[in-house]
């Protein structure tokens, strides 16, 4: 009998004692709730909120899936400028062409097509392709896997002379230079890469790794490049200097490339034209002739991509003269 109530005694006491602890925790639990503004210890560290976008942030910190289109959301600042609708302009000049066209004209500050054509038309695009081997190349830098003084490849052509690979990154656009060009493309780590990128952007009607693809495509290819958001600023340098001074270069003795005389001539000095141009001349024609362009107006504050794509033009000259006319056409837009 005794070894009952003591027993019992002894279950009391932990009973009590289990109450205490669970008072206690409470206790402690609501303070620290109070002190986190509402908030559980979980809840802080996992960074959630309430508009249940962790989950995109996530991936952006990890790079798994980069956002190119970046959509306008309420805490977004607006622009200050307001929307130019440049469809207009681009349907009269099309009327006056009577050839093949794809184009597209977004406008970055409100994150819409300005204007388009035409825009899932599949073309060559000659050496435009160039673009995606470059911003791969960087990419290489930017992550330390290479660097730019690293030696790449010797040619023995007018540019004959060994090259690193951050002179070939530069010259693939500057000079649409093959010697450089080429190698880049025939290390097939570099076309894997090339294609991840082209996946990574869901560019669908871009293929032979970016020999054929659209003005729609390669306006997504330019918003990366724009916003460069794995690109350390001195490389968007290199790259924004490399697509703006473009002299032209003799390839040969009676040979001369102008590699802006198209669209980039056909916009005033106040606009920077940051262009890729590429090319086929079959003695009468341009078989292709295709620009892709980040236009900024700094007096303005207004930015663009233009992606122009044409086959069997007699002439670049139409391509100038639509340049002129955006220009004018935001310039008239803006003073409104």
């Amino acid at each position: 009998m005794a070894r009952k109530k003591y027993f019992r005694a002894e279950v009391a006491l932990i009973s009590l004692t289990v109450a205490v602890l669970i008072l206690f925790t409470s206790i402690i639990t609501y303070r620290l709730i109070q002190e986190h503004g509402g908030t559980t210890i979980g809840e802080e560290n996992s960074g959630n909120s309430d508009n249940g976008n962790n989950a995109t942030d996530s991936e952006d910190e990890t790079g798994d899936d980069v956002n190119i289109d970046k959509p306008n959301t309420d805490s977004d600042p607006q622009p200050a400028n307001r929307f130019i609708d440049l469809q207009p302009t681009v349907n009269s000049w099309v009327a006056t062409t009577n050839r093949q066209v794809g184009l597209v004209i977004y406008d970055l500050d409100h994150d819409r097509v300005a204007a388009d054509y035409q825009p899932n038309r599949i073309f060559d695009i000659a050496s435009v392709y160039k673009l995606f081997y470059v911003y791969d190349g960087y990419r290489q830098i930017a992550s330390g896997v290479e660097n730019l003084d690293d030696y790449f490849t010797t040619s023995t052509d007018y540019r004959a002379g060994s090259y690193t690979i951050g002179e070939c990154l530069d010259l693939a656009i500057r000079e649409s230079y093959n010697g450089c060009a080429d190698p880049l493309r025939d290390d097939n780590k570099r076309s894997l890469r090339v294609q991840r990128i082209i996946d990574e952007l869901g560019l669908k009607q871009t293929t032979n790794l970016g020999l054929e693809s659209t003005a729609n495509d390669l306006t997504k290819l330019l918003k990366l490049y724009y916003y460069h958001e794995d690109l350390p600023e001195t490389l968007w340098y290199r790259i924004a200097d490399s697509m703006l001074s473009q002299p032209p270069t003799l390839v040969a003795a009676d040979t001369e490339y102008d590699w802006r005389q198209g669209l980039p001539s056909g916009f005033s000095s106040r606009a920077k034209v940051y262009n890729k141009v590429g090319w086929s001349w079959n003695g009468d024609s341009w078989t292709t002739y295709a620009d892709a362009a980040i236009v900024e107006f700094p007096d303005l504050d207004r930015h663009y991509t233009v992606v122009v794509l044409t086959n069997n033009f007699p002439s670049y000259t139409p391509i100038t003269k639509l340049g002129a006319l955006i220009e004018k056409a935001i310039n008239d837009g803006s003073a409104t």
